[in-house]
């Protein structure tokens, strides 16, 4: 079964602020930890809280926790891809016929309820916030989240596969945020002992 063609791509991560650079140091091996600051654990050895080691997107997610940090990190990737992609901003039928669906975490036990984290400000603040930075002229495509988690990507592709199928749109983009290095993952992580530390050295 032949899928949808894929002719361009985008992506920030804390080896690389575009594709092609984060590509090329997961291929080298690189990792760039650092401490993450706001969220401490016990060293067995000093016998003192320290900050946890992780992987954060410094001076881009700085600050920003949950819907502001995927913001920030799916903004940058959608710049890549334009810019990677040579798409064009003032082609209104361009954008006419593109469709996006933004593929986040699921909203399950992680999130706790008083962060209000449902499909209405998903849309309100992720959706439109992430269309108006990508500074289209005229009407601003469709845009759909999917907090599905892991599957998220893969109901992306296969939701896409049918709308190309169905002749409405040319393209669609496809585009996959998520932080495990926020406060509130942590905290996830943490309740769930699923962190690397002197604890668990086992953990994530």
């Amino acid at each position: 079964m032949i899928g949808p063609a894929i002719t361009a791509v985008g992506a920030i991560t804390s080896v690389g602020r575009d594709a092609a650079t984060t590509c090329a140091s997961i291929r080298a091996g690189i990792v760039r930890a650092a401490p993450v600051d706001d969220f401490l654990v016990l060293d067995h050895l000093e016998h003192a809280e320290v900050p946890l080691a992780g992987c954060p997107v410094a001076g881009i997610t700085n600050g920003f926790s949950n819907v502001g940090r995927w913001l920030q990190l799916a903004s940058r990737a959608l710049e890549d891809l334009v810019n990677q992609g040579s798409l064009p901003l003032n082609d209104q039928r361009f954008w006419s016929k593109t469709r996006f669906e933004i593929v986040v975490p699921a909203l399950d036990d992680r999130f706790p309820e008083d962060l209000g984290l449902t499909q209405a400000t998903l849309d309100a603040g992720l959706a439109k916030p992430l269309l108006k930075r990508l500074s289209v002229n005229g009407q601003p495509p469709q845009a759909r989240v999917l907090a599905r988690g892991c599957t998220g990507a893969i109901d992306a592709l296969i939701a896409a596969r049918s709308e190309l199928k169905s002749g409405g749109l040319e393209r669609v983009i496809v585009v996959a945020v998520d932080s495990l290095v926020d406060a509130t993952a942590l905290q996830w992580l943490g309740d769930s002992l699923r962190l690397k530390c002197d604890v668990d050295p086992a953990g994530l």
